[in-house]
């Protein structure tokens, strides 16, 4: 009973706090700091997307680096007017390699394993450390292993760097041209 009064009275409580505004990414100052090289994503007004390599932006212009498949792949710089811009993503950077986590994870686990078997059976010294080697190198390959793909994954998700507050235009129906009678 006074667990169930004590969850009414927290969605109460919730329910009275006011929404929190979703940050705004208006400003275009955030564009101009991105870093040379940066890999970002953008779409025109027009609905036009653009994916590529951010080379500089100012106050009138965002210039990015994209593949032309005219030029055999090679990489062009296309300047678009600030006023067509609509988003501008920022995409996240390469992932990590997560085998140099799974070698180190091997290796420490192999010696500590060698020198823990060792010392735990005394006598039989190489068998111990070999046993406790195999063992240790069993154990560091599953927990490099983990900690590599953990670090290979992180946050993958871009990031939207700008978003233009103001209204598309408005799409017109084409004018309907009134076939002129020819005599």
């Amino acid at each position: 009973m006074r667990m169930r009064r004590a969850i009414m009275m927290f969605v109460g409580l919730l329910l009275l706090v006011p929404e929190l505004p979703a940050k705004t990414s208006a400003d275009w100052s955030s564009v101009e700091n991105l870093k040379w090289e940066a890999p970002v994503h953008m779409e025109l007004r027009n609905g036009q997307e653009f994916s590529g390599r951010f080379d500089s932006a100012d106050d009138r212009t965002l210039r990015i680096k994209v593949r032309d498949a005219t030029q055999n792949g090679l990489s062009v710089l296309k300047e678009f007017p600030r006023a067509q811009v609509r988003i501008v993503e920022q995409l996240a950077g390469p992932r990590k390699d997560p085998y140099p986590y799974l070698r180190g994870g091997q290796v420490i686990g192999g010696v500590g394993g060698a020198i823990a078997g060792g010392v735990a059976t005394g006598r039989a010294w190489p068998v111990g450390a070999l046993f406790g080697g195999l063992g240790g190198l069993a154990a560091g390959t599953l927990v490099g292993g983990t900690v590599g793909v953990v670090a290979m994954g992180g946050n993958r998700h871009p990031k939207i760097v700008y978003e233009s507050q103001e209204r598309p235009p408005v799409a017109r129906p084409p004018v309907k041209v009134q076939p002129s009678a020819v005599f």
